[in-house]
């Protein structure tokens, strides 16, 4: 498996179980919000692997890293360094 296939997958397997066609629409948006930002992590750590430090949003792990600067700070424009 590529690192994004082990990305999405370790995020994706900590999610609780889809609500039922029953729940009620609270439930459902907070599912879907809750895999958007699954999904948001995995992928902003796999772009990050790729040298795309500036790349939001990251697993907790990945922000405390110390070679990243504040987050919300303003991110480069492409092309500039991150540091």
């Amino acid at each position: 498996m590529s690192d994004i296939d082990d990305l999405l997958t370790g995020e994706l397997k900590h999610l609780p179980p889809k609500p039922g066609n029953d729940a009620s629409q609270k439930e459902k948006k907070a599912s879907s919000e809750q895999m958007s930002a699954a999904i948001a992590r995995a992928f902003g750590a796999a772009l990050q692997r790729r040298g795309l430090d500036g790349t939001t949003p990251a697993p907790p792990a990945e922000v405390r890293n110390p070679k990243v600067k504040n987050r919300a700070a303003t991110k480069p424009k492409l092309g500039q360094d991150a540091n």
